[in-house]
């Protein structure tokens, strides 16, 4: 197996278990406010699909991601996510706001991945040590590779937990048997 079929294969699998856990996720338990500063189900979810979508269709791409053409205004997000500020924005008010419709909400992310795999599979292992700049976000110049691996995959995995474990909070499974 090669670097590119790896990668495929763990966001795969990392999105199956990540779609497992929503599958039980009801409206009310996915907009449940929590206490302190933890966000909401429906606003984690959306952050992890529009900012997978921004990052690997328009950052890595350089193409408008999803959630502003082919999928504009069907996203099932009432507004989309603050942009990214050094300060973090409003980022928590917009999470306690923000209305999400899951079944709409789980169909673009469904293309947000698709649309990832097909880039991912379009590459070559040589392609994986193309630079890409993250300045803007704290971590200078990394490899495509690193960036797939711990920018996407590791976004999905580290948010599915965090998924879980609101979801255990609420009386839910938490993490899927």
């Amino acid at each position: 197996m090669d670097t590119i079929e790896f990668l495929r294969e763990q966001l795969g699998q990392a999105r199956g278990f990540l779609e497992g856990t929503m599958g039980e996720i009801d409206d009310k338990r996915a907009h449940a406010a929590m206490p302190g500063v933890l966000n909401p189900i429906a606003a984690t979810y959306a952050h992890l699909a529009t900012g997978e979508d921004g990052f690997v269709q328009g950052l890595i791409r350089g193409q408008g991601p999803l959630f502003a053409t082919s999928w504009a205004g069907r996203t099932g997000l009432s507004e989309r996510p603050p942009e990214r500020q050094p300060d973090g924005g409003d980022w928590h008010d917009w999470a306690a706001r923000v209305r999400v419709d899951l079944g709409e909400l789980r169909s673009y992310a469904a293309a947000v991945g698709e649309a990832t795999d097909a880039f991912v599979g379009s590459l070559t292992p040589g392609d994986l040590d193309r630079a890409v700049d993250l300045s803007p976000f704290g971590f200078g110049e990394r490899t495509l590779g690193w960036v797939l691996g711990a920018g996407v995959l590791g976004h999905v995995l580290s948010h599915w937990g965090e998924i879980c474990a609101l979801n255990g909070a609420h009386g839910g499974r938490g993490f899927p048997r």
